[in-house]
């Protein structure tokens, strides 16, 4: 899971870190596909906002079940 502002002032930021992961996720999945692991991203605005990014790590964690959590520069 990816927590990012995507919108807000940081919104250029979160933009090129979905690059970024879209990158990672193209290069990744080779690899990882001879051992049948599929890699899905999701992604969570935070808008430069504390309490949006609580709410986007806890929809993660407890909606999305993901294994891992991101978070780059940001209030949270």
């Amino acid at each position: 899971g990816i927590i990012t502002d995507l919108s807000g002032m940081g919104a250029y930021w979160g933009k090129d870190s979905i690059r970024g992961v879209e990158l990672a996720q193209k290069e990744l999945s080779p690899e990882l596909a001879p051992q049948n692991i599929q890699l899905s991203m999701h992604i969570e605005d935070s808008s430069l906002s504390p309490p949006k990014g609580i709410s986007a790590a806890r929809k993660l964690i407890d909606s999305d079940r993901v294994d891992a959590l991101y978070a780059e520069f940001s209030p949270i």
